[in-house]
């Protein structure tokens, strides 16, 4: 063989190998999205903490009012008590400044122990829907997870999307709640009401 033959053979074979690295496939990244905030709040156990809480909050919003009710009645027998001494009538203004007090601390600790207790639940339950998600992307050798219900999500086949897979995994789980109800283990005086609209766990 002379030595342009071989020179030519050799580029050939070159020629051919490089033309099989630029034909050969990367390896495929199979991608999914879920509706995380879908999952969140149709998984079983976020209901059964929501209605919780909300049961809570409805037993401590009785318990103000019932308050509200007896100082507003202290101030109405103090304006109409003409007849009442002075001594009995700062008597009754102390009282009211008292139960006022109390009704203020009482309405600030309730907010601050219902908005602590909401904001683990959501992390204990979040967690759990994680987990689920998880299980199903592995499952399925996903590689990547997006999440539908982010403002960043544009658009998505139908055929990529895991959300009601997930859903349908959440609700076998147990709910492990476990929550306490409403006084349990607790002084009635301890804890108060949060705002209106508060008391539903959400993402």
């Amino acid at each position: 063989m002379s030595k342009n033959h071989f020179i030519m053979g050799a580029l050939s074979g070159l020629m051919i190998f490089i033309a099989g690295v630029a034909l050969a496939e990367p390896p495929a990244i199979k991608i999914a999205f879920v509706d995380v905030s879908r999952a969140f709040n149709e998984y079983p156990a976020t209901q059964e903490a929501t209605k919780n809480l909300n049961e809570e909050l409805a037993e401590r919003k009785s318990t103000i009012e019932e308050r509200q009710t007896e100082i507003a009645d202290l101030k109405e027998k103090l304006r109409t008590g003409l007849l009442l001494s002075e001594t009995e009538k700062e008597k009754r203004r102390g009282a009211i400044e008292r139960k006022t007090e109390e009704l203020k601390k009482y309405f600030e600790e309730s907010q601050k122990y219902l908005g602590e207790k909401e904001e683990a639940l959501t992390k204990r339950l979040m967690k759990k829907v994680y987990d689920i998600i998880t299980q199903v992307a592995e499952a399925k050798k996903i590689a990547i997870v997006l999440d539908k219900s982010s403002p960043s999500f544009v658009y998505g086949i139908p055929e990529l999307d895991i959300t009601e897979e997930v859903i349908s995994l959440l609700g076998e789980k147990k709910s492990g709640v476990g929550e306490k109800k409403s006084g349990e283990g607790e002084k009635k005086s301890g804890v108060g009401e949060k705002k209106s609209g508060e008391g539903k766990v959400k993402k």
